[in-house]
């Protein structure tokens, strides 16, 4: 029981740890890298939806990706 726990909470700080560092996005508009921000997205809400205590940092972590992707869309007005 408690290494399944301790995975779930490693999954979730390395998912973490890669946003943060920005690593993930890039300047996604390769489809390389949207397809690893959508499966880190779905990753994190499978554990979110697996355990009620990993809900509110799994979303403080997809919602930093979702900013850096949009951040990184070209703009034109």
């Amino acid at each position: 029981m408690q290494d399944a726990r301790d995975g779930r909470l490693g999954r979730l700080f390395a998912y973490g740890a890669l946003v943060r560092a920005e690593r993930v996005v890039g300047d996604a508009t390769t489809s390389g890298q949207q397809s690893i921000a959508k499966d880190i997205t779905q990753n994190l809400l499978m554990l979110a939806n697996k355990k009620i205590f990993l809900r509110e940092p799994a979303m403080i972590v997809i919602i930093e990706l979702a900013r850096q992707v949009i951040d990184s869309l070209p703009y034109s007005p």
